[in-house]
């Protein structure tokens, strides 16, 4: 961030003891321009007078245009006692340019007005008036411009009266989607955070569909969601009591080839702290649920933990893989550490990938990079610095098979996955594998085939295996 200015004084006046206290200087500001990375987001249209006197600042409207188009004012007074006075509008100001600069995905084309003044006199607290409107428009996702959500006029109002807030709304209408509501009556709130406070949101969606845009891993979205949030206690101790309802949710994930639907469930939230959630849903063939607790609680870092359960759940269907579930295991995380508990077992899994046998081609251990950065550098995995704890059973049943041009193989067993601080659990127990391996040109045959895991990490087995061909 970088800020060019010019300005122009009057002669100063400096008393015989200099001090801020008789500091008096009046002048023009002739040019102000705020860049940010090269690029103005401000510049003054036109000069305006100021003045520094007796610990009080004081700036005429200053009007100038704003990255992308639009307009900004501001002007007010301000003294060292504590009085304050503060006038400033916006004028179609665009979303987009602001969108970019922060590296938004979904690029909005509403424009943003608003007026918004703030008085305050010494010993006593602020009353102010804060009015944004939002011109209907669509937000966008640049890489597929087809894929859209349409708004409607939106504004905000919110009142101020001597550190109490008076009242406040909030309407954001969605066409063909539905509806974001809000309101705050307020009695003796202030600042200070003491009194009562009253409020409510809601979110009515009747077709998740056009909401897909702010999901973009999602494809096929559709159902509905109902939110309804009231808001009571203190500004400083807020209660909330909330409940959302999920109906008939259905999408897909395409790298994973994984499609929910029949999705229905609620979750609430109470106090300050309490929330849960409960979901039943179909993958495939196969029917899930899903139990949630959190703890939203300030300073407690978010636990939660969640109950995964499931029968012949199709998680995965790729040309490379195939993979059904019964998942019944619990996974929490609190305060960089996560356990995990339970069963997971897999009753069919088909393995096809078309590159098995090509392993990764690593440079020598003698090549220097002597400028740029490594490509095979790669960022931290998101659970670098945790800790893992728990236990769960991994069991493997009568229908794992792994096919490729130059194997056939049919994997079977169990092993109990342990975790003890390290991302890495250690095994115990072993898996068969019987098959059929073409390379070389031979083929051989593998009948007896084992990989035995006695309490070592799971990357690091014992192998017994026994190969047999025809001469």
């Amino acid at each position: 961030l970088a800020l060019a200015l010019a300005i122009e004084t009057e002669p100063i006046a400096w008393g015989d003891e200099p001090s801020l206290e008789q500091l008096d200087v009046s002048g023009r500001l002739v040019e102000l321009v705020v860049l940010q990375d090269e690029e103005a987001v401000f510049t003054l249209d036109a000069p305006t007078n100021f003045r520094v006197a007796e610990s009080e600042f004081s700036l005429s409207g200053a009007c100038g245009r704003v990255m992308g188009g639009g307009a900004a004012c501001l002007g007010g007074i301000a003294d060292a006692g504590g009085a304050l006075s503060v006038d400033g509008t916006l004028e179609s100001v665009p979303l987009a340019p602001l969108a970019r600069r922060l590296g938004a995905t979904i690029i909005p084309d509403q424009q943003l007005d608003g007026t918004f003044s703030l008085r305050r006199s010494p010993g006593t607290l602020p009353t102010g008036l804060l009015l944004l409107e939002l011109s209907p428009g669509v937000l966008r996702d640049p890489e597929d411009p087809d894929t859209t959500l349409e708004t409607g006029p939106a504004s905000l109002d919110l009142s101020l009266e001597e550190g109490e807030v008076r009242s406040g709304l909030f309407e954001l209408p969605l066409p063909g989607v539905g509806r974001i509501s809000g309101s705050l009556e307020a009695s003796d709130v202030r600042l200070d955070g003491s009194g009562s406070l009253r409020g409510k949101v809601r979110f009515d969606v009747a077709d998740l569909g056009p909401l897909g845009l702010l999901a973009p891993d999602l494809e096929r979205l559709s159902g509905g969601m109902n939110l309804e949030v009231d808001l009571t206690g203190t500004l400083s101790e807020p209660f909330i009591d909330g409940l959302v309802r999920l109906e008939d949710v259905a999408f897909a994930v395409p790298y994973l080839g994984l499609t929910v639907t029949d999705l229905n469930g609620e979750g609430y939230a109470r106090g300050q702290g309490e929330a849960a959630l409960q979901a039943d849903f179909r993958v495939g063939e196969g029917t899930g649920r899903l139990l949630g607790d959190v703890d939203l609680t300030p300073g407690q870092g978010r636990p939660f933990i969640f109950r995964i359960e499931g029968e012949n759940l199709r998680l995965v269907e790729t040309p490379d893989i195939e993979l059904d579930a019964n998942p019944a295991f619990d996974l929490s995380w609190s305060r960089d550490t996560w356990t995990i508990d339970g069963q997971l077992e897999i009753p069919r899994l088909r393995l096809t990938p078309r590159s098995t046998l090509l392993g990764q081609v690593s440079e020598s251990e003698d090549v220097v990079i002597v400028a740029g950065e490594d490509p095979m550098t790669l960022p931290p995995p998101p659970y670098a610095g945790s800790r893992f704890f728990g236990q769960l059973e991994l069991l493997l049943g009568d229908d794992i098979t792994l096919e490729t041009d130059k194997a056939q193989a049919q994997v079977g067993g169990g092993v109990t996955l342990n975790w003890n601080g390290p991302p890495e659990p250690t095994a115990d127990g072993a898996l068969t594998v019987q098959g059929e391996i073409a390379i070389f040109g031979p083929v051989l045959r593998v009948e007896d085939g084992n990989l035995r895991f006695p309490g070592v990490p799971i990357g690091n087995p014992e192998l017994d295996l026994r190969a047999d061909r025809d001469v």
